[in-house]
Parts: structure tokens; C-alpha cells; sequence
């Protein structure tokens, strides 16, 4: 199953340049070693940084929720960013609910299938 993903810093970033190194190096860069990683191994099928924000967007494949939960998890960015994750169903999944719908409407209305 596809999940999109979208990950952004909450709260003020660190203020102080020793704050901000070690955020960068304990957190950051560790967090984007990580999902080149995955991308690599196609957990990540597609994503990006946030042009202009502290932020990522990503699509990944994972067979779970659980999955999803526990791949997140595992990024040291989990605690300090905001995490919206959606479910994302395939191009094939929707026509075929949609093809049902039109065949259920067309007899509603007397036309026939």
C-alpha cells in the first residue's frame, strides 16, 4: 500500500549556533542518510525537501499502517516534526469503485447496464 507523507519542524528551530550544529548533525543529516536509504531500497518511491521550509514530502510503499508507524519511528526527525500520513489508494482501486458507481446509477435512472 502507498502512504504520502508530509513531515514539517514544528516549533522555533534551534536558536544558538552550538544548538544548531548539533541539531544538524545529531538530527538532520542523520534524518536525510536515512531516507536516501530507504529510497534506495524503494521504501521510498518518491519525495523531496520542502523548497523554502523545514519540511519533507515522500510516497511510501509499506504493507501497513503499523509498517508506516514504526518506518517513521525510526527517523530521529519522529519527535521534533509534525507527521500527516494519508493512505493513497491506486488509479485501478478508484475505476473500478467508480465503473460499480456508474453501473449502479445507469439502472437507477432506467438505462440499462
Amino acid at each position: 500500500m502507498k502512504y504520502l507523507i508530509k513531515m514539517e519542524l514544528f516549533g522555533a528551530p534551534p536558536g544558538a549556533p552550538q544548538e544548531t550544529l548539533r541539531h544538524l548533525e545529531q538530527m538532520v543529516m542523520p534524518a536525510h542518510d536515512e531516507l536516501m536509504r530507504m529510497e534506495a531500497e524503494h521504501k521510498i518511491l518518491s519525495g523531496g525537501v520542502l523548497s523554502g521550509r523545514r519540511g519533507i514530502v515522500m510516497v511510501v510503499d509499506a504493507d501497513s499502517h503499523a509498517a508506516v508507524t514504526q518506518l517513521l519511528a525510526g527517523l530521529p526527525l519522529w519527535g521534533s516534526h509534525q507527521v500527516e500520513v494519508s493512505p493513497l489508494e491506486s488509479f485501478q482501486e478508484r475505476l473500478a469503485l467508480l465503473r460499480q458507481q456508474a453501473d449502479y446509477l445507469n439502472q437507477v435512472v432506467g438505462r440499462g447496464v
